[in-house]
C-alpha cells in the first residue's frame, strides 16, 4: 500500500515533468522560428515564481540581470525558460538521488 510521502512525491515528479514539457514546447517552438505564445510563457513563469524561492529570486528585481516581463524580448523570455528548465532538471535529479541513496540505506538495512 502506497504512503501519504510517497503518493506526495509521485505528484511532484509529474507536476515537475508537466512543467518541464510546457516549457520545452515554448522553447522548441521558438527554436523552430514559430512566435512565442508569451502569454503561456508569463504564465509558466508566474507558476514558477509561486512555487519556488530560488525562481522567485531569479525573476525579481534583485537579480541584476532582471527585466520586466512586458520590456523583455522573446529571446529574453526563451533565455528564462531555459534557465527554468535546467533548474528543475537539476532539482528532480537531484531529489532522485537523494531517493535512490535513502532506498540504497534502508536496503543495507536490512
Amino acid at each position: 500500500m502506497a504512503t501519504f510521502d510517497n503518493f506526495d512525491k509521485a505528484r511532484r515528479i509529474a507536476d515537475n515533468a508537466h512543467d518541464i514539457a510546457e516549457i520545452q514546447k515554448i522553447i522548441n517552438d521558438y527554436m523552430q522560428g514559430r512566435r512565442i505564445d508569451r502569454q503561456k510563457a508569463m504564465e509558466i513563469i508566474i507558476h514558477q515564481n509561486k512555487k519556488d524561492a530560488v525562481i522567485a529570486a531569479y525573476n525579481s528585481p534583485v537579480n541584476p540581470g532582471w527585466v520586466s516581463f512586458q520590456n523583455a524580448t522573446d529571446e529574453q523570455i526563451v533565455n528564462n525558460l531555459n534557465t527554468t528548465l535546467l533548474y528543475l532538471s537539476g532539482k528532480m535529479t537531484a531529489e532522485g538521488l537523494r531517493d535512490l541513496v535513502k532506498g540504497e540505506q534502508n536496503n543495507a538495512d536490512t
